[in-house]
């Protein structure tokens, strides 16, 4: 079974997701890009793609290195 490409991608809260979703829906209405909409993708922003051959467990033990100090963003 062929693999799929890796994405890391941050995605947006309920209230900016309810703001988003409506430009992308506009711009597949428009013919500009249909992707998100059909493949039903939560609103995000990609960070970074890779193969489908990256060393997953590597991959998995950065983006963990990474982050381990983040805090969420809260809403005001």
């Amino acid at each position: 079974m062929p693999r799929m490409p890796l994405a890391i991608t941050l995605r947006f809260d309920p209230t900016s997701t309810a703001m988003i979703e409506p430009m992308w829906r506009k711009l597949a209405a428009d013919g500009i890009d249909s992707d998100r909409d059909q493949l039903g993708y939560a609103a995000h922003i990609t960070l970074a793609v890779y193969p489908d051959d990256v060393p997953v467990q590597r991959l998995s033990t950065a983006i963990e290195h990474t982050v381990r100090d983040w805090e969420a963003l809260t809403s005001t």
